[in-house]
């Protein structure tokens, strides 16, 4: 029975915890120089950059549906948050966390997260370059070691780090060349060591040798940076709403960063799918996400997003439960009240270092040189959309290349598909097959031409058949084929009419053929349609069509379409 409850409301067992107690601190300790680092590349504190992968992690592993995503600020929130705290404060962030889980609250309840699937791959793939190159071009006053900017958009800080050489500290470039090499060459080297725990210790024991006079260079660190800097994780509970402005700017940064929470959660949960072969539940990682949001405003944190790298180290340190996330987070929350003081020392130059690896690691090259190979106008598009997003916004970038990808989209379908059938009553004469293009550019030999559309038609696609249809030339018969169309809209119907006026006006003979029944009830609005079904001119099948006007009733029944056309 106990183990039947435990099944049901899914509570670890204690194997469960033995078993990803590993994993959780593994994860847990590579969490906090994370965390921190993403935290200030939003534009927030450290200790909100921490919080929020407490509460996010929390509720996320409790809440959602994939036993292995890892939740807590990212780099793929940082261009949308950073340019909103900048004007408006870090102290507003934890309304957005608020805000954001419950527009993703609103997303599950209407299922609109079904359609943000449908934002295409390269307008993902150029925001992801976009934010990438943003979390490495924001990083240049750490590198350098110049005098911050506060108050100031990412391209006036990028500016100064460039036009106060004199301020420029050669021990910060050597500690983030340094850190930066260590930490990508450790990928290869050692891939099982997290080596963010093993720089961040090296790098604050250097700031700290430093601090205290034992080496004799400076060595710019947090402590610089944050002259209030505290590790309570638990001191700012339900902040302050009386600040906030709750404008059209602040609804428009929400739905940003709810659509790209939304995106790179799914995304995260379905690549631990792949590596696990274990499914994740959609709905409630949903679910998930949008109370990992508002307890993370609601403790002082700012918003939260799956992390992909974080997921990934989760599985390979041997992950098998949602416990390995818990204890991530309790591992967080250990180190924060214990050892927190200790980050104050954190080298800026290290954070830049793990930023810069955080960007490098966010890009998909292989994906990207794919693209390259296989679809030159995505690959395009994928670098608009990424310079946008560094000049413009990153919400901008999204929505011109979702634009863009649809008007490619529609462009594509417009080019309706129909295929011709030519008969020729002589019997020397074959059938043939052809392309509508190929028969409009021929001789437009034949007798009787069989038209069978494909796919679909709509105010899109109706036009381009009209026009193909206008363009058939002599006396003929013509048979329309709706065998292979499985949707009409009410403009399509209306482009049908059209089509057999057309047709008849031009001194053709007209059938239609192989109506199916659902959209046999949209037939019968059609007054054109009435009309040749009451003359007998409607057939279950192309086939039997061409059979009736090369038998013995080709002069008896088409003389009837030699009647003078009615339209009412």
């Amino acid at each position: 029975m106990q183990s039947q409850r435990r099944e049901v409301f899914n509570i670890p067992s204690f194997f469960d915890i033995k078993s990803n107690l590993s994993s959780g601190i593994t994860v847990g300790l590579v969490n906090i120089p994370l965390s921190l680092a993403l935290g200030i590349a939003c534009g927030a504190t450290p200790l909100q950059g921490i919080i929020t992968a407490i509460w996010a992690g929390i509720l996320s592993s409790v809440l959602g549906g994939s036993k292995f995503n890892i939740l807590g600020p990212t780099g793929a929130l940082s261009g949308i948050l950073m340019g909103f705290a900048v004007l408006n404060g870090a102290e507003t962030l934890p309304f957005m966390a608020i805000a954001v889980g419950l527009s993703i609250l609103l997303c599950y309840f209407f299922k609109w997260y079904k359609y943000i699937i449908f934002i295409p791959v390269s307008a993902i793939q150029g925001f992801t370059l976009g934010v990438a190159l943003l979390l490495v071009l924001s990083q240049f006053d750490f590198l350098f070691g110049t005098v911050f900017i506060e108050n100031s958009d990412k391209l006036a800080k990028i500016s100064a780090a460039f036009t106060t050489n004199a301020d420029i500290s050669v021990p910060s470039m050597l500690l983030f060349l340094f850190s930066l090499t260590f930490l990508l060459s450790a990928k290869k080297v050692m891939p099982k060591i997290p080596a963010a725990i093993l720089i961040s210790a090296i790098g604050i024991l250097v700031a700290y040798l430093s601090e205290i006079g034992v080496i004799s260079f400076k060595v710019l660190s947090l402590n610089n940076l944050y002259s209030d800097f505290e590790g309570n994780v638990f001191q700012n509970i339900m902040p302050n709403f009386s600040g906030v402005s709750f404008n059209k700017e602040f609804f428009s940064a929400t739905a940003a960063v709810s659509v790209v929470a939304i995106l790179e959660t799914l995304i995260s949960a379905r690549i631990a799918t792949e590596m696990t072969g274990i499914r994740f539940n959609r709905k409630k990682e949903i679910i998930g996400l949008s109370m990992a949001n508002i307890f993370s405003g609601i403790m002082g944190g700012i918003p939260a997003t799956a992390a992909l790298a974080r997921t990934a180290l989760n599985i390979k340190s041997g992950a098998t439960h949602y416990v390995s996330a818990f204890i991530s987070s309790i591992c967080v929350i250990l180190v924060s009240l214990f050892l927190f003081d200790y980050f104050r020392f954190m080298p800026l130059a290290v954070i830049a270092a793990i930023l810069t690896n955080v960007a490098v690691n966010m890009v998909e090259f292989e994906h990207i040189k794919g693209m390259f190979k296989l679809d030159k106008v995505s690959f395009i598009l994928l670098f608009v959309v990424a310079i946008l997003t560094v000049i413009e916004d990153p919400i901008v970038g999204i929505l011109v290349g979702s634009i863009i990808s649809l008007l490619r989209f529609v462009s594509t379908i417009s080019k309706s598909h129909a295929e011709i059938t030519v008969v020729s009553f002589a019997e020397d004469k074959p059938s043939y097959r052809t392309s509508i293009t190929d028969y409009i550019e021929g001789s437009q030999e034949g007798d009787i031409i069989c038209y069978r559309f494909a796919g679909e038609m709509t105010y899109i696609t109706a036009p381009v058949h009209l026009d193909h249809i206008s363009k058939i030339k002599g006396n003929k018969i013509v048979v329309l084929s709706f065998r292979n169309l499985y949707f009409m809209d009410i403009e399509g119907l209306q482009n049908l009419g059209e089509m057999i006026c057309t047709l008849e006006s031009n001194g053709h003979k007209v059938a239609l053929a192989s109506i199916s029944d659902n959209l046999k009830p949209s037939f019968d609005n059609n007054v054109d349609f009435k009309r040749l079904e009451t003359m007998g001119l409607l057939f279950a099948s192309s086939t039997k069509a061409v059979h009736f006007y090369k038998g013995n009733n080709l002069v008896e029944e088409t003389s009837k379409l030699d009647q003078p056309i009615t339209k009412e």
